[in-house]
């Protein structure tokens, strides 16, 4: 984790993020936004789509988008110490995940597995790897300034 004062001084991104609804499925399926970071949730489908989200610290929220091209731009004001569940009423097959962090240094692994953290300060930090059924894990690191560092994580079921 970043020095208190670095969290302090790390503005929220200006880049909107966005969760759709599209073939009756919510994507993407993991999100990651920093405080104060606008999401706009559209509604791709030619139906009506319900988008009922259950954070444990921000607002509980909940509506419909009918129209395609229709959508609700937010920003949450606290981080969540775990994830958001993002499903949907009308759909109960469909959900996502929402994390809402502190800071900017973050990152969802592709389709590989991999995920590169751009810009974190020199230091100790205990980076956490979060699944939203796997649960966490965290390993300290020392991150040099100049120099790249790799830390690979492992969960198990």
């Amino acid at each position: 984790m970043p020095p208190r004062a670095a969290l302090r001084a790390t503005p929220a991104s200006a880049t909107v993020a966005r969760v759709s609804s599209q073939r009756c499925r919510f994507e993407p399926h993991l999100l990651a936004l920093q405080v104060g970071q606008s999401v706009d949730f559209v509604q791709v489908d030619p139906t009506v789509q319900n988008f009922h989200l259950l954070p444990q610290v921000n607002d509980e929220l909940n509506f419909a988008i009918a129209l395609p091209g229709g959508k609700k731009r937010m920003a949450f004001d606290h981080p969540e110490p775990g994830f958001i569940k993002l499903k949907s009423d009308i759909n109960p097959w469909m959900s996502a995940w929402i994390a809402v962090l502190p800071h900017p240094w973050f990152a969802v692994t592709g389709a590989d597995g991999r995920y590169a953290i751009d810009g974190v300060p020199a230091g100790r930090h205990t980076p956490v790897l979060r699944h939203p059924t796997l649960g966490e894990k965290r390993v300290a690191i020392v991150v040099e300034a100049a120099r790249e560092t790799t830390q690979a994580f492992t969960l198990r079921q």
